[in-house]
């Protein structure tokens, strides 16, 4: 792998400043990408496991990027789950799309083919309206383990929506997504090669 850098815009110190795009996590493979991944992060933000994704993305030959959505606070990652979900309430769809297709763009730009998108939790959320939004090759959701519905369950409120409204529910957006979708649970080593795998299925009909 060539490594991973931040790519960063300007500090802001939670000040509102235009609607500049979201600094993005970069992790390039060793070899030409054969392809770019959006990887948008869940309430949480930037953590460690959101890195983790990106440099095992970028070691099965993909360039993946993940964009700071919480860049206008400074760019947090929250331990705890209630100032988490409040710093993603506060996030604006209008700040959350302008970031998703500058991330997007940058893909378009710097890889061979049209970018996929990945998300953790709400992200995958982000994932499924973000691949309605955009062409993108493929989509992928990843849940924690409590949080895959059946399919006569009602969805869990981090996986079902987002707390914005006019963001339509998770399940409808999916059958909106002309990309092929993939929903899978957990994060470990296996999670990765599963979507790594789906991702290169998808590349090889593009």
């Amino acid at each position: 792998m060539g490594g991973h850098r931040l790519s960063h815009g300007p500090a802001n110190r939670g000040r509102r400043v235009l609607q500049a795009a979201a600094p993005l996590f970069v992790c390039r493979p060793a070899s030409p990408p054969r392809g770019g991944v959006i990887v948008l992060h869940d309430v949480h933000g930037m953590t460690e496991r959101v890195e983790r994704a990106c440099r095992s993305l970028a070691l099965g030959g993909w360039l993946a990027v993940s964009p700071f959505l919480y860049h206008q606070r400074g760019g947090p990652a929250f331990e705890d789950a209630g100032p988490a979900r409040a710093a993603m309430a506060e996030l604006s769809p209008e700040d959350v799309a302008a970031d998703v297709a500058a991330a997007h763009s940058y893909l378009e730009a710097r890889a061979p083919s049209r970018p996929a998108v990945v998300g953790f939790g709400a992200g995958g959320h982000l994932a499924a309206w973000a691949s309605v939004r955009h062409e993108v090759i493929a989509a992928a959701a990843v849940l924690p383990d409590d949080a895959v519905p059946r399919d006569d369950a009602a969805p869990p409120d981090g996986a079902a929506r987002l707390p914005w409204p006019g963001v339509p529910a998770l399940d409808a957006l999916i059958a909106e997504c002309r990309a092929p979708w993939l929903r899978t649970r957990g994060d470990d080593g296996e999670t990765w090669l599963s979507i790594t795998r789906f991702l290169d299925q998808n590349l090889s009909t593009q």
